[in-house]
């Protein structure tokens, strides 16, 4: 074909210019559209694995994983959710490449970049810094991409070529991190075989019926400086009260740890130091010196699982079946965080949860928003349940049976009315667990209100007066003294703790320091000792 001929095809396609028109090097060779697509998708996926670059550090992490109740379900929701954002970029490119307008495939070039650069200074940001739920350096997000949007608008063409040049460098990775999250051992107990052989042994009845009921109630973050008034419940909370009347009450108990991840466990294992080390599926007990399985420490229990008595835990946060595993004890426990019912909505809960890692300002305020009204809709349900469970307990109660109970009050987000009504969504301007003097006094009237109908329920059930009834706290409140004026206090250790004595019908004031950790000399002398 001549050049003449040329020039007559073009000008029949819409070429009226007259000039010879090069089309790109491959650009009608099937061979070229499959490697651009294959390109694209390595590219793209490249790209969400930096997206997520921030939650994946986070997870990396065995002590998330272990509080969250990490199983096999969420390592296939994490790859779900990084295959969606893939997907979308893909999808994206191919829209683009369909429409061929020039000024489209400009403007996605330009939001590629902005979702790149907000990928890379994410992963870097929780690395190195980290990335928190409140709106206290919100100014400094808003600044930051200011500059960064302006300074990508002339320049975006030029960084185009070294931003898809860096995403195939980085085209193993997500290989690289599918084997990893496949690899990480699942922290949640019904994933654990042997906690089914636990389960077997734990069914067996004592029938020693000399010994008395023990009710353990374990709040969390219960202040004692917010409870008293001097040596003296406040008289608003009338149940705590009519308990104090007729319990020994120990103003000087300090708690073994500042914090639920410390406290639980050492309260458990009667320990004054150390801390859990989970590690490769296991769960060590750590200190300075040594570490052990905690499968080896003795617990709080151990005295009265030799006397004869069945133990069963109820709790929060920790997963208690792996905690107490082994040892013939029924336990049961919830995830503080919400999961999904479904490999597919686990995985659209880390599609949200994404946003809190990253560092555009959009992405932060859209997850304060949605994690405001959802996980105070969480933490409504958890409670509601928590408080079926308990009860449910308590009606199986009897002699020769110990119940622990690590109750989620008067711990916020502070969204619960004294009756247990859904009052408000936790402040999405604020951490989800920090919140005003007068919202955590709302959940001390609500614990009272708790305290009472489990009084009132022992007592329909003629518990009351034979049983040992302990309450406490795991820690005081992180924000005393006075969250309004001053910052939280590192060292909330003084706790409530009130223990009714069978028979007790008296007050006695213990002003001498005690530390929980002493815990089971109390009820292991009344185990041994029934009136």
């Amino acid at each position: 074909m001549n050049m003449t001929a040329v020039l007559l095809k073009d000008a029949s396609a819409g070429d009226v210019s007259g000039k010879t028109v090069t089309p790109r090097d491959g650009a009608y060779s099937p061979r070229s559209r499959y490697f651009q697509a294959i390109r694209a998708a390595a590219i793209s996926i490249s790209a969400s694995c930096l997206f997520f670059l921030g939650q994946l550090r986070s997870w990396t992490n065995e002590q998330n994983r272990y509080h969250y109740f990490w199983s096999f379900r969420d390592s296939h929701a994490l790859i779900l959710a990084v295959g969606i954002v893939a997907a979308v970029i893909f999808i994206g490119w191919v829209i683009t490449r369909i429409i061929g307008s020039l000024t489209i495939r400009r403007i996605s070039q330009f939001i590629f970049l902005v979702f790149f650069t907000d990928a890379v200074l994410s992963g870097l940001t929780s690395l190195f810094v980290g990335v928190g739920f409140t709106a206290k350096y919100d100014w400094f997000f808003w600044t930051t991409w200011t500059v960064i949007v302006l300074f990508l608008v002339p320049f975006f063409q030029r960084l185009w070529k070294p931003a898809m040049a860096l995403c195939l460098v980085l085209s193993p990775l997500p290989w690289i991190l599918l084997f990893q999250v496949l690899s990480w051992r699942p922290w949640n107990p019904a994933d654990r075989p042997s906690s089914a052989l636990t389960r077997s042994v734990r069914s067996q009845q004592s029938g020693l019926s000399h010994l008395p009921p023990i009710v353990i109630f374990v709040f969390d973050e219960w202040s004692y400086e917010r409870t008293f008034d001097g040596p003296n419940v406040r008289p608003e909370f009338i149940h705590l009260v009519d308990v104090a009347s007729q319990s020994g009450v120990y103003h000087k108990t300090q708690s073994p740890g500042s914090a639920t991840y410390f406290s639980l466990p050492r309260l458990l294992y009667q320990r004054a130091d150390g801390e859990l080390f989970p590690h490769h599926g296991q769960l060590f007990w750590k200190t300075s010196e040594d570490r052990t399985l905690v499968n080896e420490q003795q617990t709080l229990f151990d005295d009265l699982l030799q006397a004869g008595y069945q133990v069963r835990v109820l709790g929060f946060y920790h997963p208690y079946e792996i905690l107490l595993e082994g040892r013939g004890i029924q336990c049961r426990s919830y995830p503080n965080d919400p999961k999904g019912d479904s490999v597919i909505a686990q995985a659209g809960l880390f599609l949200l949860a994404n946003l809190r890692f990253l560092t555009d300002p959009l992405s932060r305020v859209t997850w304060r928003r949605w994690d405001s009204a959802f996980f105070s809709q969480h933490w409504f349900r958890l409670s509601q349940e928590f408080h079926r469970e308990t009860f449910r307990l308590i009606d199986q109660l009897g002699p020769g049976m110990c119940l622990l109970i690590h109750w989620p009050l008067p711990h916020g987000p502070f969204i619960l009315g004294p009756q247990g009504q859904f009052v408000e969504p936790y402040s999405p301007q604020q951490d989800r667990t920090f919140g005003t003097s007068e919202q955590y006094h709302r959940h001390l009237l609500r614990l009272d209100t708790v305290i009472g109908e489990i009084c009132d329920h022992l007592r329909r059930k003629q518990l009351f007066d034979d049983a040992l009834i302990i309450m406490t706290s795991d820690h005081g409140w992180r924000r005393d003294p006075d969250p309004q004026f001053r910052e939280a206090n590192p060292d909330h250790r003084h706790v409530p703790l009130f223990v009714k004595r069978p028979q007790q019908t008296v007050r006695e004031d213990f002003t001498d320091p005690f530390p929980l950790i002493h815990l089971s000399e109390v009820f292991t002398q009344v185990a041994s000792n029934p009136q």
